[in-house]
């Protein structure tokens, strides 16, 4: 009985598998989103022009992201606009940006809006330095929503030293900065200044024509803004720090100096293993 009542069981199983089989429709699968994530899009540029394709896109046609850029101050690159990934991917280390070469259209989007970019068909290049999309159109932008919160990315001065293709064409914070050298009673944010954020110097780049450009700077805060790159002429890229207005520098209460330093320090004078460790200071008031 137990096995007439186990062969009717294989035999209802089989009936049901082979009903639920269809050989005249196969299918073909999930489909691809159409946005592809800035991530993916940096990987795509292999050190030569490439023209971007659904192919090399993974199925994708346009890139949705947050726009970091803002020319009201006239104190971005004129003619882009730079985008970033809205959400981290898996990792959270993912943020990325890119620089989209759209002309006059570019100073029509502000900060925190949410765009939508044609780029199939478009070539991606590293121009001057910059890793960016050529030839974007005002009609290959549309605008989704404006007021996105855009994801923080705070770096040293360092981290971005060590790695400027990470950090190109995204929202930066450099904490607790000063400048490199002291700024005199007439300095300005007009030019390129180096600001130093205990990890390293990087230059805070302002344009003559920024309408801040003529303005006092604050000696020591935190500092936010783009990261654009240059390249010189041993092909070195250089990455700089670009406010989108004043209000991208925060002031903050520098620490109050110390009454002495330490300038050297020698803790086991070669020689007998006696108590002689040696330490010099120097006064500062």
């Amino acid at each position: 009985m137990k096995k007439i009542l186990i062969n009717c069981f294989l035999l209802i199983a089989m009936a049901v598998a082979l009903s639920g089989c269809d050989d005249k429709n196969s299918y073909d699968g999930g489909m691809a989103s159409p946005y592809i994530f800035t991530f993916d899009l940096r990987k795509v540029y292999k050190e030569a022009d490439v023209v971007l394709t659904t192919y090399n896109m993974a199925g994708a046609s346009s890139i949705q992201g947050v726009v970091v850029s803002d020319h009201t101050s006239k104190n971005m690159l004129a003619g882009y606009l730079m985008i970033q990934n809205a959400r981290n991917a898996s990792s959270g280390d993912s943020i990325r940006g890119i620089a989209i070469a759209a002309g006059a259209a570019a100073a029509n989007y502000k900060l925190g809006d949410m765009v939508r970019v044609k780029l199939e068909g478009k070539t991606l290049t590293r121009r001057d330095g910059m890793l960016q999309v050529l030839d974007v159109s005002e009609s290959d932008i549309v605008k989704v929503s404006s007021g996105n919160m855009i994801q923080k990315n705070r770096a040293t001065a360092a981290a971005i030293l060590a790695d400027p293709k990470r950090y190109e064409s995204t929202q930066v914070t450099l904490v607790k900065a000063t400048f490199n050298l002291t700024l005199g009673p007439d300095g300005t944010y007009s030019g390129d200044k180096l600001i130093n954020d205990a990890f390293g110097d990087l230059i805070l780049r302002t344009d003559a024509g920024a309408t801040f450009a003529n303005e006092k700077p604050n000696e020591y805060g935190n500092f936010t803004g783009v990261i654009g790159l240059t390249v010189d002429v041993n092909g070195k890229l250089t990455p700089h720090l670009r406010l989108r207005s004043k209000a991208d520098a925060k002031a903050l209460t520098p620490p109050a100096p110390p009454p002495f330093v330490i300038t050297g320090i020698c803790a086991d004078p070669k020689g007998s293993d006696v108590n002689y460790e040696y330490i010099q200071f120097r006064a500062l008031r």
